[in-house]
């Protein structure tokens, strides 16, 4: 009997249709700035509960608050384009229903 399905989200049920990567342009500014990147650097950023602001004090940058607000912007924009792939709700409703 299955217990469990996991999904991949990106590229599996939904897809960023206006990627701008704001994430990676921090760790881009935190590494030119001489930070020294890790491993889980783009998964703790995901993680962190908190705004651009927070990540960027995260990575040690001192950021202008016109940079925080272009990258808030770029992270809204990227954010309001992520859609769902039209045969996802079709199928999580079978498995659904399939128990």
């Amino acid at each position: 009997m299955i217990k469990a399905i996991v999904f991949d989200v990106f590229g599996t049920l939904a897809e960023i249709g206006d990627r701008r990567r704001p994430y990676a342009r921090l760790l881009r500014l935190a590494a030119q700035a001489g930070r020294i990147s890790r491993p889980d650097d783009a998964a703790r950023i995901m993680s962190i509960n908190g705004d651009i602001w927070a990540i960027a004090t995260w990575l040690g940058l001192a950021l202008s608050p016109a940079l925080c607000d272009e990258l808030a912007d770029e992270l809204a924009i990227e954010i309001s384009s992520i859609r769902l792939y039209p045969e996802v709700v079709p199928v999580l409703r079978a498995l659904q229903r399939q128990g």
